[in-house]
């Protein structure tokens, strides 16, 4: 039996690009194994597009992994190996920022710091993301 893809998800405060972001996810949780990891606000923010309460759970529906919620939680993620890509979307400009600067006051940006061996792919609302997401699934399959 093959084993699943490894896929962290970083979802920053983005929230009216959620309900894209968990309908790709949706469709590609049967190939993969998703890990979430939030960023302090989508943990935090009441906004009018995804509360809290409601993201959490649509994670739950999706990935049977709880997400990584603090800094310290995301440390280990690359020294251990724990995943196969990490893909940050949406990417907010405030996270980019942070992740060109070595930033890491919340969770995602910090696993980009601590882990050299596993490739980052940062999402924008240029490209669907429904296609984002194929092309990033047939690429860490051919691995």
């Amino acid at each position: 039996m093959e084993s699943k893809a490894r896929i962290g998800i970083g979802l920053t405060g983005s929230f009216c690009t959620f309900e894209a972001v968990f309908g790709t996810l949706q469709q590609l949780q049967e190939d993969t194994q998703l890990q979430f990891v939030l960023s302090y606000h989508t943990q935090q923010l009441q906004n009018r597009f995804s509360p809290p309460d409601q993201t959490l759970q649509r994670i739950a529906a999706l990935s049977e992994l709880p997400p990584i919620c603090t800094i310290d939680a995301a440390e280990p993620i690359g020294p251990k190996s724990l995943l196969d890509l990490f893909v940050i979307a949406p990417c907010t400009g405030n996270t980019l920022a942070k992740l060109a600067n070595g930033i890491t006051d919340t969770p995602e940006p910090r696993i980009n710091n601590t882990t050299p061996k596993v490739p980052l792919s940062v999402g924008f609302n240029c490209l669907p993301f429904r296609q984002y997401y194929s092309i990033i699934l047939q690429k860490v399959k051919k691995k």
